[in-house]
C-alpha cells in the first residue's frame, strides 16, 4: 500500500529541476539487482532487534544506506546526517521524514561490520565456494 503524500513529497512533486544525485540514484535503482542482493544477504541479517530494544530496520533500507555510503564515501554518522538533509537519499532508501525512523549511525555501523566480516568485500559481493 503506497504511503500517503506528505507536504515534503508534495513540494518535491512540483520541483522542476532533477539533480545529478537524483539522476544517479534513479539509474542505480534500475541497474542494481536489489532482489538478488536481498536474497543473498537475508540469512545474515537479524529481522528483530534485541530484547527491550527497538525493532530492526528493514534489510532493504539498510542495504541501500550501505550502498549510499560506498557511492558517496559517507561515514556512519554522515550517512545518518545525509538522510536527514537529502530528500533524494531518503527517497532512494524509501524513508520519509515524520513517518519513518531514520536509522541512527550505530545501526549503520553494525550493518557495515556484519557486511564486511570475514573479508573486505560485502557478503552480497562474495562468490560462493564451489561445492
Amino acid at each position: 500500500m503506497p504511503k500517503q503524500m506528505t507536504f515534503a513529497s508534495l513540494a518535491r512533486a512540483t520541483k522542476k529541476k532533477v539533480t545529478r544525485r537524483e539522476k544517479f540514484l534513479a539509474e542505480m535503482e534500475t541497474v542494481v539487482p536489489w532482489s538478488h542482493l536481498l536474497v543473498l544477504i537475508e540469512p545474515h541479517y537479524s529481522k528483530m532487534g534485541s530484547k527491550g530494544r527497538r525493532p530492526a530496520i528493514p534489510l532493504a533500507v539498510m542495504l541501500r544506506i550501505y550502498c549510499l555510503q560506498q557511492w558517496y564515501a559517507l561515514s556512519d554518522p554522515m550517512a545518518e546526517e545525509s538522510l536527514y538533509d537529502s530528500d533524494a537519499m531518503r527517497r532512494f532508501t524509501g524513508l520519509e521524514l515524520g513517518d519513518d525512523r531514520i536509522p541512527p549511525f550505530g545501526d549503520c555501523c553494525a550493518f557495515t561490520c556484519r557486511a564486511v566480516e570475514g573479508g573486505n568485500k560485502p557478503i552480497a559481493m562474495r562468490r560462493s565456494k564451489p561445492a
